[in-house]
Order: structure tokens, then sequence, then C-alpha cells
């Protein structure tokens, strides 16, 4: 079953190095679709994008954006229905303080479609970046909230994962201002700031009440948009985003016994 999986990768390379964007699409999503119902564990190790992508990249790079674009698209495509749902709330990398390795590939692809975006006007390309820089979001919260709490710069490192994190959602949040998600990760990313924020008191500061405002107002404006009809997360946005405004409110309840 692997020479099998292995076997449609090539093919859709060798159609892919032809500009044949549709079979090689074809080939690489029977390979996923297989390798995640053969080894469910062990799959990321055998599916990767890497060609796509440094095809994409020597397109850009020579200006083929023409030829670029359809293949960016695609290989998005492919991205989702290897990422698509995600876990919610986003979970702690199984190594703490280690980058995610699908970091480097979601960087990547977000920087090509960026480039792409700005020379082409397709709803295609700009719905694949939009969606990209939520999946940026998502990954910059996950490596906020996988900090090693042993770790002696815990604190350091926590403060530079969460402004980094800020940036990139309220960077999603102006390019997704109808979308639900980049509100809810950056509100699921304030409530995580109120809940370590307390000193060893336990008494409560005016950041953590700055936070837990800051995340009622995300978490309400992303319970009101609409939901996607392809789920990035797993469940319902409104559902996500009324669980999490009640722990907002359970938080806040305790700072007023």
């Amino acid at each position: 079953m692997y020479q099998s999986i292995k076997a449609r990768l090539l093919c859709g390379d060798s159609f892919l190095d032809l500009d044949q964007v549709e079979p090689a699409t074809q080939y690489y999503e029977q390979a996923i679709a297989l390798a995640k119902q053969m080894y469910p564990e062990t799959w990321r190790g055998i599916v990767e994008l890497t060609h796509w992508a440094n095809v994409v990249g020597v397109l850009s790079a020579g200006e083929q954006y023409q030829k670029a674009v359809p293949i960016a698209a695609a290989v998005w495509g492919l991205n989702k229905k290897m990422e698509f749902p995600l876990d919610f709330p986003p979970p702690k990398n199984p190594y703490p303080n280690h980058v995610s390795s699908r970091s480097a590939t979601w960087m990547d692809l977000t920087s090509q479609l960026e480039t792409l975006a700005k020379g082409d006007g397709s709803p295609g390309i700009a719905e694949s970046r939009r969606e990209a820089l939520t999946l940026r979001c998502y990954d910059a919260v996950t490596n906020m909230v996988s900090v090693d709490p042993k770790h002696p710069q815990r604190i350091e490192m926590e403060n530079s994962y969460r402004v980094f994190a800020y940036g990139t959602c309220s960077y999603a949040i102006e390019a997704n201002p109808a979308d639900p998600e980049p509100y809810i990760l950056r509100g699921f990313m304030y409530l995580a700031q109120a809940r370590v924020s307390a000193g060893a008191s336990g008494m409560w500061s005016p950041t953590r009440i700055q936070a837990l405002q800051d995340a009622e107002a995300d978490l309400r404006r992303g319970a009101t948009l609409p939901e996607r009809t392809d789920e990035m997360f797993k469940g319902s946005t409104r559902s996500l985003a009324a669980q999490l405004l009640n722990e907002v409110r359970r938080l806040r309840d305790t700072s007023q016994d």
C-alpha cells in the first residue's frame, strides 16, 4: 500500500512538471486519502507538498505568474484536504518550545499566496490567501500555548509568542473581516492571557481585566458572523465562540467574589 501511495505522488509530480495541474491534483488527492486511511498516525511523513511549493516558488521568481497562480490555488486546496478541519482549541505541540514542523510549510505557502494575490485578483487566489493568513494565525496561537511551563525562560517566551500571535491574528482579521475564525483565535489568545496574567497572590490585575474585555469583544464578533460552508475548525464557530464566552464570564465572576 505504501508503494501505491508513492506511485500516485510520483504521477502527480510528473503531471505537475508538465503543467497539467488537474491530473496532478487528482493523484495527490488520492494519495492523501489513502495515506490517511492506511497510516492514520504517520501519514504526514509520507505525503508532502514540497515539490508543489518549489514549483510555485520558481515560477514566481521568474515572474511567470500566469502559470504560478493555478498551481498555488491547487496546492492550497491540497493543504486544506490535509489539515482541515483543525482541532480547536489549538493543541499544544508534542515537544514544548519546539515550533511545529508544519509552520515552515504554512509560512511558505502564505508568503507565496501573498505575493501572487498582489498581481492577481481572481477569487480563487484571494480566498486562498485569506485562508492561509488564518492558518498562520492558528499556528502562531499554537506556538503560544505550547511553551513549556518548566522552562526557565517561560515568561519571556510566552510574551514573545503572544506578541507574534497578536500581530499575526490581527493581520488575518484585517484580511478576513467577514470570517469568524480569526476573531475566535484572537479571542482565545486574549483568554489564555487572562488565565496566566494574575500575580502569585491571585489578585486581578488591570492587564487581566483588559484581556478579558478584549476576548469578549472578539468572541462576540466571531459569534455573529456566518458559518463557513467548509469547516476550518472541528465544530461550529458559533458554538466554539459561545463556549469561550462562557469561560470569559466564569473568570469575570471569580474576580468579583
